[in-house]
């Protein structure tokens, strides 16, 4: 059985350069998303904030992989 999309598209960036540190960030958001969704845990001002934080480092990280002819297609086509 194949990983979800979500989890090859990580694992894509990893190849391109993302940090272990933000690969381990972004699977711990994915799962506190998916708890929190699920009903498994309370969404507190804290948490929320704590996950805003936590995607921005993630997010700051990826904006500087460098560009790949393959990223700048799927920009193109996302149109």
């Amino acid at each position: 059985m194949r990983p979800p999309i979500i989890e090859r598209r990580i694992a894509r960036l990893t190849d391109l350069g993302l940090s272990s540190g933000a690969l381990s960030v972004s699977q711990d958001l994915r799962q506190l998303r998916n708890r929190a969704i699920h009903g498994f845990d309370a969404v507190t001002p804290a948490a929320v904030r704590d996950f805003v934080e936590s995607a921005r480092f993630v997010a700051l990280e990826v904006y500087a992989l460098p560009k790949t002819a393959d990223s700048e297609h799927t920009e193109d086509t996302a149109a």
